[in-house]
């Protein structure tokens, strides 16, 4: 696997460190597998849900149906975390290391506003930001199946004086106007792309942490938007008022033909510093989330640091998909293949303890005195011991690894 977007920090430490991402195929992600390779051109899409516990793989077997996808030369739609559209990034504070934009502008979508004459307070609100990024992803995901050449059925007007024309292809439209009108350019992809239907290779649609575009309110305050009606009652904005938010919902809500939907629930997703699965992958890792406070040293000790705080958004502790989703975004989402992978069989860890040591990766003679190394029992016992600290659970033993 190479694509490594909305993984955690530390698969993507020990992917870049061996340059190799490896993974276990399990039930769940055989079946999803299966399942990309038979889609049907005239049906609607199967939908897939991986769920549970933190550190069980939900979003591992999501790349890899990603991987799949791209091999299959599907179209993609690929959300890395629903989180970052959910909630914009304030000021300065950059997507990524070594991407230098901000969080870019917040406004009333202007076609509603100044062409369709919608009142202010219900118009569509653009976050520019993740737009670009939306569209600069799309790019980069379908550059070899020749859907950027696909062209459009009819015009579309952005302002007064700007519109364009029927019959530019999909990256024409984007370089001419997604910059300014990123959020409407990405609507206008996704309609043009559905309607396809079977003339179109099939759409792969992978959103990670989709629970959040169920969730009731954003981090957008009153004070971020131009115009906007001033409510210290209500001062954060719904999620469903976002117009990247309902453009991803067309992909979710699965009325189309020809293609196929896998999406994750996170329940650590739901707050930037939470704990969160970034655009490229580049988390907080959970052993530093208490500023400098690491749980192998005082197993639950106070936290040293300042402690991270909810500002508005509500946080759901159950992992569960319909607490998550919330019956409006479970009955959206329904019907659905829940799947839950759990934790590893005691072969599955011998197999990725076999490929990290054949790697190199781990060495267990690390931990052993000159002394011990020649003795088979201490090298049995430190073997015991590494299973014991993983517990069979696969962010555990990415963890564990790293100190032998």
């Amino acid at each position: 696997m190479s694509e490594t977007s909305g993984l955690s920090a530390e698969y993507n430490r020990i992917g870049n460190a061996v340059t190799e991402f490896a993974y276990i195929e399990r039930a769940g992600l055989k079946m999803v597998s299966e399942k990309l390779n038979k889609i049907q051109a005239d049906t609607t899409p199967n939908r897939f849900l991986f769920y549970g516990p933190d550190g069980i793989g939900k979003r591992t077997s999501l790349a890899s149906a990603l991987e799949q996808a791209v091999d299959n030369k599907n179209v993609i739609f690929f959300i890395p975390n629903g989180l970052d559209i959910r909630q914009v990034r304030k000021g300065k504070r950059k997507y990524t290391i070594g991407d230098t934009r901000s969080g870019g502008r917040v406004e009333r979508n202007y076609y509603d506003k100044n062409i369709k004459k919608i009142p202010h307070h219900e118009c569509r609100i653009d976050t520019h930001g993740q737009g670009m990024i939306l569209l600069d992803n799309f790019i980069k995901d379908n550059s070899e199946n020749g859907i950027l050449e696909t062209k459009t059925t009819k015009s579309y007007i952005f302002t007064d004086t700007i519109k364009s024309e029927a019959g530019i292809t999909l990256a024409e439209l984007i370089k001419s106007n997604g910059k300014q009108f990123s959020n409407d350019v990405f609507g206008i992809i996704v309609k043009e792309v559905l309607n396809l239907g079977k003339n179109r290779p099939p759409v792969f649609v992978a959103v990670n942490s989709v629970n959040n575009l169920y969730a009731e309110k954003t981090n957008i305050n009153y004070a971020m938007i131009k115009d906007e009606l001033i409510d210290e009652h209500d001062p954060l904005k719904d999620t469903k008022d976002l117009n990247l938010v309902q453009q991803v919902k067309k992909l979710l809500r699965g009325d189309w033909e020809n293609g196929a939907v896998v999406t994750t629930v996170r329940q650590r997703d739901q707050i930037y510093g939470y704990e969160q699965t970034g655009q490229r992958g580049t988390t907080r890792d959970s052993r530093r989330r208490h500023g400098f406070h690491h749980e192998w040293q005082l197993a639950g000790g106070a936290a040293v640091g300042k402690p991270t705080t909810p500002t508005g958004c509500q946080i759901i502790m159950s992992d569960h998909p319909i607490d998550l989703l919330g019956e409006e975004g479970f009955r959206e989402m329904d019907p659905h293949v829940p799947i839950m992978e759990g934790d590893f069989n005691a072969s599955q860890v011998d197999t990725m303890i076999a490929y990290y040591q054949k790697i190199g990766y781990i060495n267990f003679n690390n931990v052993l005195t000159e002394e011990q190394k020649g003795d088979t029992r201490e090298k049995e016992q430190i073997q015991k011991e590494f299973r014991m600290l993983v517990d069979r659970n696969p962010e555990q033993l990415l963890k564990v690894a790293a100190f032998y």
